[in-house]
């Protein structure tokens, strides 16, 4: 168990340097986004990785979706409300938009509604 956490520390720390040089960089910012977002980090560092995949790929709906989950996870319940930042909304109908038959579409709608 230690070596599989000191590797996905390793890679999380020496995918992003990869991607500057790799010609598919939106496809590492993208697993280094969902990497992180798949072991429970919702950190700005998160939020970086996903915004460099949707800079070097702004037609990979993935990056989008990854992004709207990671700030609704940031998300305070307000007098009985979920608020979350504008941006969550703008990403999930990016979402949406790109990919409207996508594996995530209910869960993208569902977050809408929740927002409602």
């Amino acid at each position: 168990m230690r070596r599989i956490l000191i590797g996905l520390a390793w890679a999380l720390v020496a995918l992003p340097a990869w991607a500057q040089v790799d010609p598919n960089a939106a496809a590492t910012y993208l697993k280094t986004c969902v990497t992180m977002y798949n072991n429970g980090n919702t950190s700005p560092e998160t939020l970086a990785a996903c915004d460099k995949a949707i800079a070097t790929n702004p037609t990979n709906g993935d990056a989008y979706f990854v992004k709207a989950s990671t700030l609704f996870a940031n998300g305070k319940l307000i007098n009985n409300k979920w608020v979350v930042s504008p941006d969550t909304v703008a990403a999930l109908n990016q979402y949406l938009s790109l990919f409207p038959g996508g594996a995530h579409v209910s869960d993208a709608k569902q977050m809408l509604d929740a927002l409602k």
